[in-house]
């Protein structure tokens, strides 16, 4: 149980880095002008509320990396950060009776943000299991 154990926290730890890291990007885009040209309408303020959603949120992703995929790490950052990206993108606003929209800046920079938490997870998790 030990190793199970450690196995969880060390996913949702390193999924939280990477909402972390998310938050970092969308304000550096937003800095840069980069959502702006992207026309992306994503919450981009190093906001505390949207922070800890970011954090919290990618720490529970995180434990996709659980799942046993594929052994490289970076076609799992891919794929994990794709999945979480038809979640946001595709799944939630079905379930919430909304519309789905694929095609505009805002699901780009939702797929990159995701790929940056999928990149930023994969990196932590290779680093932590040596």
């Amino acid at each position: 149980m030990g190793s199970s154990l450690r196995a969880v926290a060390l996913c949702f730890a390193a999924g939280a880095a990477g909402g972390l890291m998310q938050c970092l990007m969308a304000w550096l885009a937003a800095q840069y002008g980069i959502t702006r040209a992207l026309n992306a309408h994503v919450a981009t303020a190093l906001l505390p509320a949207v922070i800890y959603a970011r954090v919290v949120l990618g720490g529970l992703w995180g434990l996709l990396f659980l799942l046993p995929l594929s052994r490289g790490a970076l076609v799992r950052a891919v794929l994990l950060g794709l999945v979480v990206s038809l979640v946001m993108l595709v799944i939630h606003p079905v379930l919430a009776g909304k519309a789905v929209h694929l095609l505009n800046g805002t699901a780009l920079f939702i797929v990159l943000l995701n790929l940056v938490w999928g990149m930023t997870t994969a990196c932590l998790l290779w680093l932590m299991r040596g």
